[in-house]
């Protein structure tokens, strides 16, 4: 597995890394550190528009120089391959283009944190391509993975997101299986037998207990993460539910609740 740990400043390992550096050496996985140096908007007068392209660049440079310092906590873990990578350029694009290379991307949530705001982190579920793994600035524990959580609803987007937690789910000790009732989605493809979450857990030999929740209303986030904290899972497994197929980038509420309140990292995939 590849990671990609978006860090919103260098010179320190920020929370979201070094979460995703300790989940890297517990399953020999490669990491790359990235910081990306956005232009900087250009609010002055045009003689001042050399001064900011000046800035921007000796904002990359010091960047760059703070490569051994990641190489050297990467080593300190038992990380074999990593790297530290500066982009100049805007995030969306940065990701659009790293994306062919990761797995999963890892990213910090919480007020005050660079690209940490729920809108902004949604946005990138949406549109990076990559699984991410959102670890609330809060958040203290080390990564460990026993207890997961999948919430489940039926939709796609929760199938793609506990196919691409797969590697995580099967390291688990315990899987929940949060369960909300919906109606089946419509399809022009009759099955047989039925394609069903049960038979796909089956056939990788994943393990799990059910237990149901009220998916529908103003309330559903909140009760998942009632549900996931009750059960001290270490991680929670979920689509990201988009408002409609023309506004995808824009979440629903459910999940953005989610985000703005967990506790505990959250594994999202659109």
């Amino acid at each position: 597995m590849d990671i990609l740990a978006l860090s919103p400043t260098y010179g320190r390992i920020e929370r979201s890394v070094q979460y995703a550096g300790e989940l890297a050496a517990q399953t020999n996985a490669s990491i790359s550190g990235l910081y990306v140096s956005e232009p900087l908007p250009v609010v002055a007068t045009p003689m001042a528009i050399p001064e900011f392209y000046t800035l921007a660049a000796d904002l990359a440079q010091a960047a760059i120089e703070a490569e051994p310092m990641f190489q050297k906590w990467a080593h300190g873990l038992g990380i074999v391959h990593s790297r530290w990578i500066v982009a100049q350029g805007y995030l969306n694009n940065t990701l659009a283009q790293l994306s062919s290379q990761h797995d999963l991307l890892v990213l910090e949530s919480g007020e005050g944190v660079v690209w940490g705001s729920s809108g902004v982190i949604g946005k990138i579920a949406l549109t990076s391509g990559l699984p991410c793994l959102i670890v609330p600035q809060n958040f203290g524990a080390k990564a460990v993975i026993e207890t997961v959580a999948l919430a489940w609803n039926g939709s796609s987007e929760a199938m793609r997101a506990i196919h691409a937690a797969l590697p995580l789910i099967k390291r688990a000790k315990k899987v929940l299986l949060i369960h909300g009732e919906r109606e089946p989605p419509f399809t022009s493809v009759l099955w047989r037998p039925t394609l069903t979450l049960e038979n796909y857990l089956a056939i990788h030999e994943v393990e799990f207990e059910r237990q149901y929740f009220d998916a529908t209303g103003e309330t559903a986030g909140r009760s998942l993460l009632e549900v996931a904290q009750k059960a001290h899972a270490d991680l929670l497994v979920m689509g990201a539910y988009g408002h409609t197929r023309f506004s995808e980038w824009m979440l629903g509420g459910a999940t953005l609740y989610v985000l703005d309140h967990a506790r505990l990292p959250i594994f999202l995939r659109h």
